[in-house]
């Protein structure tokens, strides 16, 4: 790695794409009721939607490892910065469900690029700090969520969707292009051009630590993209919170998750990474329960009670999963293979959770109800603190 890099400014720099990428992925989320309504779409076929969605940035994943062998995660970035936009405007300009999933495949598809792109960057900072810098420099990822939710929540009457996607987008597309140039061209354990880039195994004894940390972070996103794109749907309208207040749940939920990553490598040095996320997420997942079944009742009496019930315990339940990432990532490698290929294997077949679990939501909510229907996250969430021993234990 070159002397010439400035850690300093390269941390910075993804800290602000991490804002910027997460930001724009989240932009139509507090549209999204809206255009549900608009165009007329059950919730399985929304959640049907979502399911390609997440085939789609499976996919991306797949030659991901390969455009970063030959570009660097540096111009990557960019090119999944371009083909974001591209979607989110036809997302916004989408007439009926075929020409929103189109929009939504090629955002998809952007996202995919940028995910691995950004977490090859996160991975080459971490060897040069010697520090594990995913959860720290993931919180930020949260921020962007917040930032898009609550200006979501200011310019949803004011803006319309198309206004509104595009003012979201041209703002993280220029923070992208301006941090873009603090980044380096030389990703860690990356092969150099003009060498074959090796490929990895999908079994055998070294992939098994792999393969059960992988099912934990399935677990996990699982759990977290759940709330986004169904926790403002289930606020208005089973726990019968107005619009745009049913916001504030999901921002809740995000403002645990920016805590439990913020404050994650102190609370692994003091206590211990298994016990911070097995205490962590089986509290968030009892909470979590608790509260889903009864802030209907609540809001139906009173909505400023039942508003502040649904956002404690959506907080709670970000909170018990913001330490999971970094250290789910840190353990889903394969001693001998470069992290660009680890990276985007990870990503490749954890974009599936896109396919079968918030769409999977959708479709029990369409049997059971939305409330008992988001029951598979929690029980995803509290699955997590029964592997993770077993998973750290892999890892050293």
């Amino acid at each position: 790695m070159p002397q010439s890099v400035n850690v300093a400014k390269l941390k910075t720099a993804l800290q602000w794409a991490s804002f910027a990428s997460t930001m724009s992925w989240i932009t139509w989320v507090p549209r999204l009721p809206e255009i549900k309504d608009h165009l007329g779409l059950s919730l399985d076929q929304l959640g049907t939607i979502l399911m390609i969605a997440g085939l789609t940035m499976a996919f991306a994943a797949r030659p991901t490892a390969a455009l970063i062998h030959h570009f660097s995660s540096k111009r990557v970035i960019l090119i999944g910065v371009v083909l974001s936009v591209l979607g989110n405007f036809e997302i916004a300009s989408a007439s009926n469900g075929i020409w929103l999933t189109i929009g939504i495949m090629i955002s998809s598809f952007g996202v995919g690029l940028v995910n691995t792109a950004n977490n090859t960057q996160i991975n080459t900072v971490s060897v040069m700090t010697g520090e594990n810098e995913r959860n720290r420099l993931s919180a930020y990822a949260t921020i962007g969520t917040i930032a898009s939710l609550v200006l979501g929540a200011l310019l949803l009457n004011v803006l319309s969707t198309l206004q509104y996607l595009m003012l979201i987008q041209f703002i993280t597309g220029l923070i992208a292009v301006i941090v873009n140039r603090f980044m380096t061209v030389r990703d860690e354990g990356a092969a150099e051009k003009g060498t074959k880039q090796v490929k990895m195994p999908w079994f055998g004894k070294k992939t098994l630590p792999f393969w059960l940390a992988l099912g934990a972070l399935y677990a996990t996103t699982l759990a977290e993209f759940s709330v986004s794109d169904w926790g403002g749907i289930l606020a208005r309208d089973n726990f019968h919170i107005g619009s745009p207040w049913f916001l504030i749940v999901i921002l809740f939920f995000q403002l645990g998750m920016f805590v439990g990553r913020y404050l994650s490598n102190q609370l692994n040095k003091r206590f211990g990474e298994v016990r911070n996320v097995l205490v962590g997420t089986l509290t968030g997942a009892v909470i979590w329960a608790a509260v889903i079944y009864s802030a209907g009742q609540v809001g139906q009496v009173n909505e400023f009670a039942g508003l502040a019930l649904a956002s404690f315990g959506f907080f709670c339940a970000g909170w018990g999963i913001g330490p999971n990432w970094g250290v789910l990532l840190a353990a889903a490698t394969v001693p001998g293979y470069p992290p660009p290929v680890t990276l985007s294997r990870v990503f490749g077949l954890l974009s599936l959770v896109f396919s079968f679990g918030p769409g999977l939501v959708g479709w029990l909510a369409r049997a059971v109800g939305l409330t008992n229907a988001m029951m598979l996250p929690v029980l995803c969430l509290a699955l997590v603190g029964v592997l993770i021993p077993k998973i750290v234990a892999n890892k050293s």
